[in-house]
């Protein structure tokens, strides 16, 4: 058993163009994104955990390294945790006509068809693979120890969707990870089982001023949802 800190990243350059950013895209956090780090640094400094591991994307481990900093801990890279891969449409202009097949895909996974990848992209049983198989190594690494881990909201969402057991899998539809947004899962590893519980989701409330302020309207979407 083990505690993960599941945090997503702060605000980068994608989330104000709105681009699809799995490894071809990679950009860095914005201004408002090196503060809203250096609070959650600031907030993680009185927190107990032994660990740090960040996705290998950018805006992650940018994030990574204001904790890093402050909690005098390496930083140790999980390549399985980058978000979601989304083939072609990383490729393609931030357009509503994109966003509007990214969505489709991903509820369509949740509509009885996981099999269905992006194209050139991943499927949700392969996304919810590699999101296992990080996991699993932080499990190992921190041998029951608390963890934070620094990543994305899309694979982060997938990934504990199929790992909770005690919220539904809805529950994401309805609530939005914000960045920096913090959520505290309790994990079991048992033999090659993996599951848990979520003890808190989505914490923002230590941001301050121009970091607290988080509105990213996607196209089509209702501003409360997020896939």
């Amino acid at each position: 058993m083990g505690l993960i800190y599941f945090i997503r990243h702060a605000e980068s350059i994608v989330n104000v163009t709105r681009e699809f950013s799995h490894k071809l895209v990679d950009k860095s956090l914005t201004k408002k994104g090196k503060k809203q780090a250096s609070q959650l640094a600031d907030y993680l400094k009185e927190i107990e955990f032994t660990n740090l591991f960040s996705s290998p994307m950018k805006r992650a481990y940018e994030t990574s390294r204001y904790i890093s900093k402050k909690k005098n801990l390496p930083i140790q890279v999980i390549e399985e945790i980058r978000e979601v891969n989304v083939g072609d449409l990383e490729k393609s202009p931030p357009s509503e006509e994109a966003w509007n097949q990214y969505f489709e895909i991903a509820r369509s996974w949740y509509q009885g068809t996981p099999e269905r990848r992006f194209p050139n992209g991943e499927n949700m049983h392969e996304l919810v693979k590699r999101f296992y198989t990080g996991v699993k190594r932080i499990l190992e690494t921190s041998s029951g120890e608390p963890s934070v881990l620094i990543g994305h909201g899309g694979i982060f969402i997938t990934g504990l969707a199929e790992v909770l057991t005690n919220i539904d899998r809805r529950f994401f539809y309805d609530n939005r990870w914000l960045n920096c947004g913090i959520s505290t899962v309790e994990l079991t590893l048992n033999e090659e089982n993996l599951s848990g519980k979520l003890i808190q989701f989505g914490d923002i409330s230590f941001l301050k001023g121009e970091a607290s302020d988080q509105d990213y309207p996607l196209p089509n979407q209702n501003k409360k949802k997020n896939i």
